[in-house]
């Protein structure tokens, strides 16, 4: 009775050590065995208790770590989220600028070829101009044969006029009259054939030169093109970054809301981890 009131009262290490007779000496036996087993498995109970209970701290301790890094993480990727979404508006932004871009060029290439067309008749007509000044100076020297010839017609008539004596006194005086015709007519012939001459080479030169100036425009529409052409496809390269980034943003975003679940999750397993 003794030995079963340590017993009851956790004391697992008492035994009966008091010799006994007849059949009291099996159950002295007995009752020895049961606490020696019940103490070995109370120990080791015991013994698994204090493990399971270092090994439930430290996943306590990793299950916080792990809840804090996971918050840290939301929120890196909350900021990483926000930063994708301003540079997939600068991109946006720079996509629409490049289009306003390339219709201002074509714009330009439109003005440029129109100007190009200017310059083109504009030649034409300086050419004309300069066929018209050669006919003009053909004219004037057919101006220049009959003044020549009527001055000679005027010589010859004054001759006769002196053979006649005062008979062709008042003829004489209008071959004198032709005479001063002619030779101002002459004078007239060569003072516009200098202008001619002079307005011939001033056209020709402003030929070369209005025809410089239509070849540096091509150059400039070649150019122009050639610029067009990149900021085509810079604009197209564009829109895909922006399609490739507006993917990202979503990844991200989503990835943010799954992260923000984890995190919750962990810190629910934080705080089961340290119930346990």
């Amino acid at each position: 009775a003794n030995a079963l009131n340590n017993l009851s009262s956790g004391n697992l290490s008492y035994r009966i050590t008091k010799e006994m007779s007849g059949e009291y000496v099996g159950l002295r036996t007995d009752f020895n065995q049961t606490a020696e087993t019940l103490d070995d498995v109370i120990g080791r109970v015991l013994s698994t208790v204090d493990s399971i209970e270092r090994q439930t701290g430290d996943m306590a301790v990793g299950t916080d770590n792990l809840s804090r890094r996971t918050e840290n993480q939301a929120a890196t990727l909350e900021q990483t989220a926000a930063a994708l979404d301003s540079i997939t508006s600068s991109v946006r932004s720079a996509t629409e600028q490049t289009r306003e871009v390339e219709a201002t060029i074509a714009n330009t290439t439109a003005e440029v070829q129109r100007s190009g067309e200017i310059v083109v008749r504009t030649v034409d007509a300086m050419k004309e101009i300069n066929e018209a000044s050669e006919k003009i100076s053909d004219i004037n020297s057919v101006i220049d044969d009959i003044s020549f010839q009527t001055n000679l017609l005027a010589l010859n008539a004054g001759v006769e006029a002196a053979r006649a004596g005062d008979a062709g006194r008042g003829f004489a005086v209008v071959a004198s009259e032709v005479r001063s015709l002619a030779l101002k007519s002459a004078n007239s012939a060569n003072e516009i054939r200098g202008l001619i001459q002079s307005s011939s080479e001033k056209v020709k030169i402003g030929v070369e030169l209005v025809d410089e100036a239509g070849k540096s425009l091509e150059e400039i529409i070649g150019k122009i093109k050639s610029v067009s052409d990149l900021v085509s496809q810079i604009s197209a390269s564009s829109g895909e970054q922006a399609s490739t980034i507006s993917e990202i943003n979503s990844g991200m975003t989503e990835l943010d809301r799954v992260t923000q679940q984890n995190a919750s999750m962990v810190l629910k397993s934080s705080e089961q981890g340290k119930s346990l």
